[in-house]
């Protein structure tokens, strides 16, 4: 009877074994991301793009360079950020420098290259254009990673005297052939086809566009879409004639990248003006008939000065631009409006805001309003310099206590409860200040980068350095060395995610930004390694609890 039975138990034993290990096995076969070493040639680097201290956007050019061979480019996401998706990578052997560019325009880090490794590197720039000059290429020639027209822009030319100006190209097969295949060169200027080389004397004052076409020899072409500015020369005397005839020149604007053209006649603004930046955040008011001494520059710009002077009289610099050309007059002066941000840094207050400009050896301040609505400075100029929005605070600042993750601030004020400095260098009146807090993009899905922008400025006479805390919902997370001298300031950055979905609200140092994390998808989602973990536990649980159970039953039938 037993041996009878025996048979279709081990039968049902097997078919129950099958049963439970047949989720367990599809489970072992879902596929599983490897995680490839990096080889010690390649290293990847990440992180986000400044250029003036702002955000870039998407589609700046980011070259790696070792020497003056290109080792890696890639370009910046939405977010300003690089080595995300695509990966950035860079192919060089250890111990050699890689130097960046954003936009053909050198980048202030640079980096030791290592090998088999990721690195987060911010890149930051000064002046930057938005776009790179265009460079197309076909043929074989574009196999080269090196196949292209230099990128130099032109030198500007004068009116009225001998110009030349040389490109080169590269990764094409000589002899080449050029032309201009659209736009126009400058009257009196023309392109050598053989040479590649631009000369003549220009005779017309502006901006002209055009497309230079090189052709080699294998039938391979390139072509670079760039410009020459032509700058006004001397005044000359009208013939049989002994009054000095009045030449109409071309005045153009820069203030911050946003451009103008300006009506002038010889040195006189034919109208009234105003030029200002994209943001306006700088602004000059110029009257009509107003006289223009610009030292012979057919262009006037703004930027800002990231390194400017210090001063000696207990001042704060609060923004610093400087403007081109340095030593142009206006008469009468012109109305010159910046705008300033809060929060002020701690002691300074509105009221005590003004206008200053370099003197060569100091800072002169100018009469000034505040529009303390507008949030703006103004006051008249009849020169370009270096000028700034200072103030002095109105309570001495005391240096920092030795508690960590406190920042030094005037007794009437309460300290914020985290993202704040504890300076490590012990100097009277050391502060630092933060503003224009962002959180980018402001909606995620779990597990996508945030990226945190943050001004940090040093409002003390002495450098000091610190740790800037991120605290996220109430909770300190990351922190970033900052070091600054006395009166300057810089962006820096974080990269954040979270894998919950819900509103996060982020501070750092008293100033709050936010982001959502959005549902996850619920469909086409694969399980965790914990929940493979856990499913096959409990497949072998119940595998095992079915054995018992077989085996008791088969005890009492045998018996």
């Amino acid at each position: 009877m037993a041996g009878s039975c025996n048979h279709p138990f081990r039968l049902c034993l097997i078919g129950a074994a099958a049963i439970v290990l047949t989720p367990v096995l599809l489970m072992l076969s879902w596929p599983v991301q490897a995680s490839a070493a990096i080889p010690s040639t390649t290293q990847q680097f990440y992180g986000i793009v400044y250029n003036d201290d702002a955000l870039v956007t998407s589609g700046y050019v980011i070259t790696a360079m070792i020497g003056a061979t290109k080792v890696g480019q890639t370009t910046t996401n939405a977010q300003g950020g690089y080595g995300y998706d695509p990966v950035f990578e860079v192919t060089a052997n250890p111990g050699q420098i890689v130097n960046f560019s954003i936009n053909d325009h050198p980048a202030l880090q640079k980096a030791i290259f290592k090998g088999g490794a990721a690195t987060e590197l911010d890149l930051t720039c000064y002046g930057a254009a938005s776009q790179m000059p265009r460079t197309t290429c076909g043929g074989n020639c574009c196999t080269s990673s090196s196949c292209g027209i230099t990128t130099k822009t032109p030198a500007v030319a004068t009116a009225g005297s001998p110009y030349s100006f040389a490109l080169s190209a590269q990764g094409a097969v000589l002899p080449y052939t050029w032309t201009i295949s659209s736009g126009s060169l400058p009257p009196g200027l023309s392109l050598d086809s053989t040479l590649g080389v631009i000369k003549g004397v220009p005779s017309s004052v502006g901006t002209y566009s055009f497309t230079v076409h090189v052709d080699d020899s294998a039938s391979n072409y390139l072509t670079l879409s760039t410009s020459i500015h032509v700058k006004p020369g001397t005044a000359s005397s009208q013939s049989g004639s002994s009054q000095v005839g009045t030449q109409t020149a071309s005045l153009t604007s820069n203030f911050l990248g946003a451009t103008a053209a300006l009506n002038i006649s010889g040195d006189v603004l034919n109208t009234a003006t105003e030029i200002s930046s994209a943001d306006g955040r700088v602004r000059l008011n110029l009257a009509a008939g107003t006289e223009l001494k610009l030292q012979e520059q057919c262009l006037i710009g703004a930027g800002n000065e990231t390194n400017p002077p210090q001063s000696t009289d207990g001042s704060v610099c609060i923004r610093s631009y400087s403007f081109i050309p340095a030593g142009a007059t206006f008469s009468p002066a012109a109305k010159m409006t910046l705008k300033y941000e809060i929060p002020l840094p701690p002691g300074v207050t509105e009221s005590t805001l003004y206008i200053a400009f370099w003197n060569g050896s100091g800072w002169t301040k100018l009469d000034s309003e505040v529009d303390t609505t507008a949030r703006e400075v103004t006051t008249t100029v009849s020169h370009f310099t270096i000028f700034a929005i200072r103030g002095i605070p109105e309570v001495t600042v005391q240096p920092a206590a030795s508690t960590a993750g406190s920042s030094p601030q005037p007794a009437s004020n309460p300290a914020p409860a985290s993202g704040s400095f504890s300076p490590t260098v012990a100097s009277p009146a050391v502060a630092f200040a933060f503003a224009d807090l962002t959180a980018t993009p402001q909606a995620v899905g779990p597990d996508e980068k945030v990226t945190l922008s943050v001004r940090v400025v040093n409002c003390g006479n002495s450098e000091a350095t610190g740790d800037a805390v991120v605290a996220i919902n109430g909770k300190d997370e990351m922190q970033k060395e900052v070091a600054l001298g006395p009166g300057k300031s810089q962006v820096i950055s974080f990269m954040i995610s979270e894998r919950e979905s819900g509103d996060y609200k982020v501070s750092i140092g008293g100033l709050n930004a936010g982001f959502k994390v959005k549902e996850a998808a619920s469909s086409g989602q694969q399980p965790t390694g914990l929940s493979i973990a856990v499913i096959g536990v409990i497949a072998a649980g119940c595998l095992l609890a079915l054995m018992v159970l077989l085996s008791r039953i088969f005890r009492r039938y045998t018996n």
